[in-house]
């Protein structure tokens, strides 16, 4: 089995005027990942340890979409099965 990442680096973010996410995404900030699946969420969680608590995941009010946040920048797009797997954790 390869070691390939269950991530892809995104081209771009879209959000929505007068979005909450409007205020997190500045000119210096990377290009975040997009992470679709529960394993490639935990990967990613694992490869970045929030030892400091700089960095938060933000679901939007309808849950459409998900962010990874740190220090104040997106470096995360969260979609599809990863998306579903945050929504239920925060039910419970």
């Amino acid at each position: 089995m390869g070691s390939g990442k269950q991530y892809k680096e995104s081209s771009n973010v879209t959000s929505s005027p007068g979005s909450d996410t409007d205020s997190f995404i500045g000119a210096n900030w990377n290009t975040p990942v997009e992470l679709t699946t529960v394993k490639g969420y935990k990967d990613f969680m694992k490869q970045h340890p929030n030892d400091d608590r700089s960095f938060a995941t933000v679901l939007t009010e309808d849950f459409s979409r998900g962010y990874i946040i740190k220090d104040d920048e997106v470096i995360a797009n969260v979609y599809g099965e990863a998306k579903d797997y945050l929504i239920e954790k925060a039910r419970h």
